[in-house]
Parts: structure tokens; C-alpha cells; sequence
């Protein structure tokens, strides 16, 4: 080896023994200066802390409002007024036997305040898309809290979650923006599931946030037999949206109390776009009993045919409510042969 590259070598070897020396006398000062000064490296450490988890949205139910641009004045309870059963018929008349029968139902003269008939009205069974009235009648009383913050005019973005390609949908697109009315509209005349995930997930951001807001409201109304997982009334994980037939006789009389809801129902058919939505209930869609303006039908296999109506005959409105038919057509002539009953 020559003198150069000993030269070489020798300069190489010193620099590298610098850098380490600085390197520790560094990690040596840092040390020391932790030792002197604990306080503030703890408040430091706790800084980061806060920071992470600041980062990261917690949610709590409880504490759940509806969204700050939609906030709302405080709520109180809504029960409406309790109906007279003393005289109503509990069962099924011999006359009515021809017909297949619901599993449970319930039928009320609103006009003079009185039960007329009952079955199983107290039995906790799947409710389908019963379950949009719920929906609908949260996001209508919203806009009558806060009409300069949202309005059948509200444009409505598309989610991901909503246009998941569920049975029944409308066939809502990721990012498609349609209004409120028109959501409204396909999900009352319908029964379109993706647009009532669509209204719920406006209302509260989210859908699992509204679903919270359904299980309040029913606490508000006096529906105490009720437990929603979803706006729409699919099946979940093998649950369902549950309600008793009383239950639903209070909500369908709080619908009766919504213009727009009864508005919509009343529509045998309408155009959203490019496509004409039908009723999917026939005693109002083929006139199959004078009368007849809504109010929302159901089903899914569990739930069987069930269906909410209301009917003003000669100035004397009646609202049921029928769960469990096998089919439409025994759902329709049983109901037919319920209100015939009434106004005789």
C-alpha cells in the first residue's frame, strides 16, 4: 500500500470518528436536558396526545342532534290523543273467514275517536316498509322546525351507502343529486328503499345516526313496542324493523297530521326524472275502493304483505293498520271487506 492511500485511510478514519462523537455528545445533551426538565416534556407528550385523539371523531349517541345546519327547537312529546276501544270487535267476524286473514291488525274511527276492531294488536311482528312512514315523518317534522334550513327543494347528493343496489330500490348513482321531494315521493309511492336510506342519511349525516333518531322519536310518540335498525324495513343480519299494530296506529294518526306526506300518498303515479314511478297500493293505484289515500304498503318475507290505510267516506275518516297477508291480492280483498264492515 502506498503512502497516498495510507493517507487516505488515516482521513477517513478520523472523519468517521468525528461524526460518531458528535452524534453521542447530541443524544447526551438531549438526555440531560429531559433530566432537568421533566415538566415540560410530560406537557409536551400530552400535547401529542390530546392532538391524536382530536384527530379521530368520537361519537356517543346520547349526545347525538341533528346536524348543526339543521338544528332544531326542543322537542316535546307528541302522543296523540288515546282512542276509545270499549265497543271495538276483538277477533275475526265468521263473515270474514272466506278470506285469508292478517296476523294481527287494528282498525280506528280518527272522526269519533273510537277503536272499531282489533287482532293481535299488541303483537310484536316485522313491519317492512311500513317502516318509511317513520322516515318520511321525521324528515317532514325537521323542515317544519328549520323551513329556512331545509325544504322539499333541498338538494340531496347521493351516498355510497344509499345507492348500494338494495331489493326495491329506485336506482339511485353515487353522487347523483336529486331533491327532497323527489326522494319523498319515490319512497311513499314506490317503496323505494334506496331513496329512504338517502333521506335518512341527509337528515343525520349518516344512516346509522338517523336510525337513533327513529328509536327517540318513537319514545316521543308513545310507541312503546317499536324498534327500527334502518329507514327503509329490509332485513338486516337477520333482523327486522319490529312494531305492534298499535304502535302503528299511533304513527299512521300522526302522518294524517302531515299535508305533504298525505299529498304524496295520495299520487296513484308519478314522473321522477326519466322514469313514472306506480303505487304499489292497488285499493288506492286501480281504485279498487273509493276513498282509499294511503297510506303506505310492506313486505318482505318475514313481514308478509302489510299495509297502512287511511279512507274519508262521507266526512268520516278510518285508518288501520294489517300485517302477515301470503299475498297482495288477500291483503286487498280482506281489507276491502274490513272497511265495508265499518261504513255499513
Amino acid at each position: 500500500m502506498d503512502e497516498f492511500t495510507k493517507a487516505r485511510l488515516r482521513l477517513f478514519t478520523v472523519l468517521l470518528l468525528f461524526v460518531i462523537f458528535i452524534f453521542c455528545l447530541i443524544f447526551a445533551s438531549v438526555k440531560i436536558y429531559r433530566q432537568l426538565n421533566p415538566a415540560e416534556t410530560k406537557t409536551e407528550k400530552k400535547s401529542v396526545e390530546k392532538t391524536e385523539k382530536q384527530a379521530v371523531p368520537q361519537f356517543e349517541e346520547p349526545q347525538f342532534n341533528i346536524q348543526s345546519h339543521k338544528k332544531s327547537a326542543p322537542q316535546v312529546e307528541k302522543k296523540v290523543k288515546r282512542l276509545d276501544d270499549t265497543n271495538a270487535l276483538k277477533g275475526i267476524l265468521p263473515a270474514w273467514k272466506k278470506f285469508r286473514i292478517p296476523k294481527c291488525g287494528i282498525l280506528a274511527d280518527v272522526t269519533n275517536n273510537k277503536i272499531l276492531w282489533s287482532y293481535n294488536a299488541d303483537k310484536i311482528v316485522p313491519i317492512a316498509s311500513m317502516s318509511k312512514m317513520l322516515t318520511l315523518h321525521i324528515a317532514l317534522e325537521t323542515m317544519k322546525r328549520s323551513p329556512n334550513l331545509i325544504s322539499l327543494n333541498s338538494k340531496v347528493k347521493i351516498t355510497r351507502n344509499s345507492a348500494l343496489g338494495r331489493e326495491g330500490g329506485y336506482g339511485l348513482k353515487i353522487g347523483d343529486v336529486y331533491t327532497l321531494e323527489d326522494l319523498m315521493k319515490a319512497a311513499i309511492v314506490r317503496s323505494a328503499n334506496d331513496a329512504a336510506s338517502a333521506i335518512g342519511t341527509y337528515i343525520a349525516d349518516s344512516e346509522k345516526r338517523f336510525v337513533y333518531l327513529m328509536n327517540a322519536e318513537t319514545k316521543k310518540l308513545g310507541m312503546k313496542n317499536s324498534t327500527f335498525i334502518n329507514p327503509h324495513g329490509l332485513p338486516e343480519k337477520n333482523k327486522d324493523n319490529l312494531s305492534t299494530m298499535n304502535d302503528m296506529l299511533i304513527l299512521s294518526m300522526n302522518i294524517l297530521k302531515q299535508p305533504d306526506y298525505m299529498r304524496f300518498a295520495k299520487l296513484r303515479a308519478v314522473k321522477i326524472r326519466e322514469r313514472t314511478l306506480v303505487s304499489t297500493n292497488n285499493l288506492m293505484r286501480k281504485r279498487k275502493y273509493p276513498g282509499v289515500d294511503g297510506l303506505k304498503t310492506g313486505y318482505t318475507r318475514r313481514a308478509g304483505f302489510c299495509l297502512a290505510f287511511s279512507c274519508l267516506r262521507n266526512g268520516r275518516r278510518l285508518v288501520g293498520v294489517v300485517a302477515g297477508f301470503p299475498s297482495s291480492s288477500d291483503r286487498e280483498n280482506f281489507v276491502t271487506a274490513l272497511l265495508d264492515w265499518a261504513y255499513r
